[in-house]
């Protein structure tokens, strides 16, 4: 039961675990409100059973999270910024016991609850007896994530603590110990909120939370991240352009930010360059991994000479994980060099969906694999990601991969960010729109087009339209359906 171990180790430490914009926690107290919070549970929900909890960035948040992870109860993190509906469904779905309000809802749960005020009593009581850690099996459910389905219901996840540990284990392998906070603004229903509270959790550090709030808001925001200092910040790459949007986002601000780790989309090049002028001496990491596949199972430094190439690496497989390239269709095995669909195996793989959902799921020479949907190559041990099958357009008689015409467009000069959805009418596609992000001092996105036709086909050119700057989902991704909305 590493999770259990890992948080135990540090008790009776005063060392910061957890900052948001209500306060600091340290390791002493976060882990005694997590075991009182824990001996509820113990008294309240059946062995096994998931127990949900909404909130967003609160103090509250690390506390239920740490008290199911001691109580061997599975948690539900259900952010406040996803619908009433969803979350309703999320919760019948997981067969959720109980409901711990880090925040108050704006709906009646549909199960039994335990009000933010209850909670923070009980957490915060001196009076209430800590519960000692319950002995786990590493196959035990660790925490239930929901993604999108395609049949537009949400698809439960099931992450097992072996998963989770053997990701932590390589994150720590892929970037070190570490000391100094580590900065996160992923919401924890996304799951690359585990790369930063987990990996703070296993190496006593501090998870620096950022608030979607101050997304829209630089003084606030900087201010935050002046306030807790960071030495890692662990990143999805659209929320990284968004930092580079504002010219005080660099180390003359914060000098003690060393390392980037990014997860969550592709991470393209010019990026790369624009942090690497930033952060001189930094030392940047890009990562892949469904959610199906716990957080990341890829991951490399970035180096000069892979920032010269149109496409970046997503990195070397993880030591408890293998990955092959397999036609789609046939799932064969292809050689190096080939495309096909990135499909993974290992320790990392999920136990599977909720229900009766297969999903991507498989087995491979008998071990568990998650089919990805991704296309992608390798070579030289490293692999390649160039974005999704089911993204795959079909028009003019052209098959069309939108995230190449974005890779196109930001080749242009002037172009900072870029994403392309196709319009569509009666379910077809009639044309494509690129909405991009420039560059000062460009003002005509048309004249783009001069440039776009030295790369791509006159067939597979945008519509431009220019946005001061990307929508996100609150995940910190481009938020595309926004973007449909705009068409």
């Amino acid at each position: 039961m590493p999770m259990t171990e890992w948080l135990m180790r540090f008790a009776d430490s005063d060392v910061p675990a957890y900052r948001c914009r209500q306060g600091i926690l340290r390791y002493r107290e976060l882990i005694a409100a997590a075991r009182r919070v824990a001996s509820l549970l113990s008294q309240t929900v059946p062995s096994g059973s998931p127990v949900g909890i909404y909130g967003h960035k609160e103090l509250l948040m690390p506390v239920c999270i740490a008290a199911c992870t001691l109580a061997g109860l599975p948690y539900l993190p259900i952010d406040r910024q996803i619908p009433s509906v969803r979350a309703e469904r999320m919760l019948r779905l997981a067969g959720a016991r109980l409901l711990l309000c880090a925040a108050a809802p704006p709906w009646t749960p549909p199960v039994p609850f335990l009000s933010s005020d209850k909670l923070e009593s009980a957490a915060f009581s001196p009076a209430l007896s800590p519960a000692e850690p319950v002995r786990t099996a590493p196959d035990d459910p660790f925490y239930l994530l929901f993604t999108s389905g395609s049949s537009g219901e949400p698809k439960g996840i099931r992450i097992t603590r072996r998963n989770a540990a053997s990701f932590l284990r390589w994150e720590q392998s892929l970037l070190g110990a570490g000391e100094g906070p580590v900065l996160n603004h992923a919401a924890f229903s996304f799951d690359l909120s585990v790369a930063a509270l987990w990996f703070s959790f296993l190496n006593g550090r501090c998870d620096a939370e950022l608030e979607s709030e101050l997304f829209g808001d630089f003084p606030a925001l900087f201010d935050a991240m002046d306030q807790s200092a960071p030495s890692l910040a662990v990143l999805t790459p659209s929320f990284a352009e968004l930092l580079l949007a504002s010219p005080s986002f660099g180390a003359n601000r914060f000098p003690a930010l060393g390392q980037f780790l990014f997860c969550g989309e592709t991470l393209r090049p010019q990026t790369v360059r624009r942090l690497k002028l930033r952060f001189p001496t930094a030392h940047i990491y890009n990562s892949y991994g469904p959610t199906e596949t716990t957080v990341a199972v890829t991951g490399c430094e970035l180096t000069e000479v892979m920032l010269q190439q149109p496409l970046l690496p997503i990195g070397y497989a993880g030591t408890r994980s293998s990955i092959t390239i397999r036609d789609p269709s046939s799932h064969i095995e292809l050689p190096e060099g080939e495309t096909g669909e990135l499909v993974v195996t290992g320790e990392q793989v999920a136990a599977g969906y909720l229900g009766e959902i297969q999903g991507g799921f498989c087995r491979i020479d008998s071990r568990p694999a998650y089919r990805t949907g991704d296309l992608g190559w390798q070579r030289d041990g490293l692999f390649y990601c160039r974005g999704r099958i089911d993204r795959q357009l079909k028009w003019r008689g052209l098959r069309i991969e939108p995230e190449e015409i974005e890779r196109c467009l930001l080749q242009c000069e002037g172009i900072l960010q870029a994403a392309v959805v196709p319009v569509l009418q009666q379910g077809r596609v009639r044309r494509l729109r690129a909405f991009v992000v420039l560059s000062s001092g460009i003002h005509d996105p048309q004249s783009i087009k001069l440039q776009l036709r030295t790369l791509l086909p006159a067939g597979m050119i945008p519509d431009l339209t220019a946005l001061p700057h990307l929508p996100l989902t609150s995940h910190g991704k481009c938020d595309y359906t926004a973007l449909k909305e705009l068409l």
